[in-house]
């Protein structure tokens, strides 16, 4: 008797490649089409300035997370089991609070302070 899984088997070549494609598409379809949009339709020839210092931090963290997703798959002989998700879990919560401390200005200062509510 063969044992029932909850997952379908030949899902898991979709889960990696939904890790690494995401990031790729965030990059080059989330800045690529606004910033199109702005220099071609809404004013032709112009440029776009960015007010963020931290997008340089941020898109290296994102190719770092890509490299070390990679990394840890190619370690785990290329099989998806629960230590290898342990580790994508664990690697996306410091992803996370490595963006959070750069977008509050922990490592060098990208953004402007926060004003204040005097109540």
């Amino acid at each position: 008797m063969t044992e029932m899984c909850w997952w379908s088997p030949g899902l898991g070549d979709m889960a990696v490649s939904n890790t690494i494609g995401s990031n790729v598409f965030d990059i080059l379809v989330g800045l690529g089409i606004p910033w199109g949009l702005q220099t071609m339709v809404i004013s032709y020839g112009s440029t776009v300035k960015i007010n963020s210092r931290g997008l340089v931090y941020s898109v290296v963290l994102l190719l770092g997370s890509v490299a070390l997703t990679v990394l840890g798959i190619h370690l785990n002989k290329w099989r998806l089991d629960r230590k290898l998700g342990i580790y994508v879990l664990v690697l996306y919560a410091i992803f996370l609070c490595f963006s959070i401390m750069i977008e509050f200005n922990v490592f060098t200062f990208v953004n402007l302070p926060m004003c204040r509510e005097d109540d």
